[in-house]
């Protein structure tokens, strides 16, 4: 596995290592482990996208150390939230302040993208933003009202198969939104 792809994949495991930590080793080692993937992202933190390092590399951060300092696994199962949280904020400032993030993804491919196209990608990232909404308040719930299975089946299994959907949903509108204006 290439150096740029280890730290994405342990993000995208993070629930099974946390459960994995809690279950056999304690806390601490999940706490370290938070710890250690949020200094690793500030690490590689370079100029660009405060969401890519600086604010999730921080509150992880945060979240590791506190649930270490409060004996609590609070901290550490509350970061899917937290990531939530992040994605809802940038996605929905960028409705308030455009270009949205979906039209700086469309404009990489399509640089001269159309009115239609813009208000298109408007309507996208706020169906994003009503999705990290609803999937944080989810995720919120499991932190505090579930077992710890029940945490990690839907912060690792579930939420990415919603995303997984809602993104293939979303290219097949794009797909017949294409062709119609074609």
């Amino acid at each position: 596995m290439s150096k740029p792809a280890v730290l994405p994949t342990l993000l995208a495991l993070y629930p099974f290592v946390v459960f994995l930590s809690l279950s056999k080793f304690g806390l601490a080692a999940a706490a370290a482990f938070l710890v250690a993937l949020s200094l690793a992202r500030l690490a590689l933190f370079r100029r660009g996208p405060v969401l890519d390092g600086l604010l999730l590399g921080v509150g992880g951060l945060m979240l590791g150390i506190t649930s270490f300092v409060q004996s609590s696994a609070s901290g550490v199962l509350l970061y899917p939230v937290f990531v939530n949280l992040t994605l809802l904020l940038v996605f929905a400032s960028s409705i308030w302040k455009p270009p949205t993030v979906v039209e700086r993804l469309a404009r990489i491919r399509t640089p001269d993208l159309s009115d239609e196209g813009v208000r298109y990608t408007r309507g996208v990232t706020a169906v994003w933003c009503g999705f990290f909404g609803i999937n944080g308040m989810v995720s919120f719930y499991t932190v505090f009202y579930a077992s710890l299975e029940t945490w990690v089946l839907y912060n690792g299994l579930v939420s990415y198969l919603l995303m997984g959907l809602l993104f293939l949903c979303e290219w097949g509108v794009r797909r017949k939104m294409l062709q119609r204006s074609a």
